[in-house]
């Protein structure tokens, strides 16, 4: 009887460690690295000096079940009219919901915020499992030309059956390009005039292709010529 004791005691101390350790890999702590760039004109920019904040948006527990594994999400209360099915959203779904929950947070609830370095990447240490939202809170000067609208992650993250507790996610990034502070206006070249009708018809104004000033002229080397003829002839 002592010896099955002792074989049952050494048993559960051998067992201790795995226990504990599925307690934590349960309900511990993860981390959300963010990696910030985009490629303008095939050239990469890195959003770097930005800061970006934390929302959390559901409280998520991880539920195994012999080799399969999924995350069940509780909404908290203040967002309880956007609740859905967290973990199947498409695309086009998560960006709407981020989208609506964006426009209802309020700065106090921001559970923690970073700054991009200059490899525009951040990171955020010992999250609690949860769905977040990433919002852009912080933007310098030099990066106000690129967009990057608010996400919704989840850590941990499910992943080809896995539980990842370490997420990276690279959020989309928009450029719109800078207007000129003084546009130059375009230069519209004048319409040509049309000729006054009366102008056109009066013989008064040179026509093209005739010139009025040699007339009197002629006539008065003709008058000297004339002249010069009569005098010779009563010379004679």
């Amino acid at each position: 009887m002592k010896f099955h004791r002792m074989i049952t005691g050494i048993s559960i101390l051998l067992l201790l460690p795995v226990l504990c350790l599925q307690a934590f890999a349960a309900g511990g702590s993860g981390t959300l690295n963010l990696s910030c760039s985009t490629h303008v004109d095939g050239e990469r920019f890195y959003i770097a000096g930005d800061e970006f904040s934390l929302v959390k948006i559901a409280d998520a527990e991880v539920l195994t079940s012999g080799e399969n594994s999924r995350i069940r999400y509780t909404v908290l209360s203040k967002y309880k009219s956007l609740d859905c099915d967290w973990g199947n959203l498409t695309a086009k779904e998560s960006y709407a919901k981020a989208k609506q929950l964006t426009s209802m947070i309020a700065a106090e609830e921001y559970i923690a915020s970073a700054v991009t370095d200059k490899q525009g990447n951040t990171s955020f240490y010992n999250l609690a499992p949860a769905m977040y939202l990433v919002v852009r809170t912080k933007v310098v000067p030099q990066n106000e030309s690129y967009n990057i609208d608010s996400f919704l992650v989840s850590v941990p993250l499910l992943w080809d059956g896995n539980i990842n507790y370490t997420v990276t996610a690279s959020p989309k990034c928009g450029w719109t390009p800078e207007e000129p502070d003084n546009p130059v206006e375009p230069i519209v070249p004048p319409e040509p005039q049309k000729p006054n009708k009366s102008e056109q018809n009066d013989p008064k104004l040179p026509q093209t292709g005739q010139l009025q000033w040699p007339i009197p002229v002629l006539l008065a080397v003709g008058s000297m010529l004339f002249l010069i003829g009569c005098k010779k002839y009563r010379q004679k």
